[in-house]
């Protein structure tokens, strides 16, 4: 219920990195033309997509920018990132 409710993007992943829970929200805010974002999708294909789309900021190659993202996830600690949309919106998020 909370999930469905809540008025921000929401995700949960496991330990493989894949998604097991996601509200409908990440859609909204992010736009999936690819439909990548649902139950046991691997988020490294979703933030591939997302960096091929210019939502990702880049630092350095394209490659070591995947790879910081897909360490936050890995780190145990909390991050804070921007990303931008294709239509020019900003989207602060908070990974923990």
């Amino acid at each position: 219920m909370a999930m469905k409710h809540m008025p921000g993007v929401m995700f949960v992943v496991n330990s493989d990195l894949k998604i097991v829970l996601v509200n409908e929200n990440y859609s909204k805010y992010y736009v999936d033309p690819d439909n990548l974002v649902q139950p046991g999708a691997d988020v490294r294909d979703i933030l591939s997509s997302e960096l091929e789309r210019g939502m990702l900021p880049v630092s350095g190659t394209a490659d070591e920018s995947l790879e910081s993202r897909l360490q936050s996830y890995q780190s145990g600690k909390t991050h804070n990132f921007e990303d931008r949309t294709p239509d020019g919106r900003y989207i602060q998020l908070t990974r923990t």
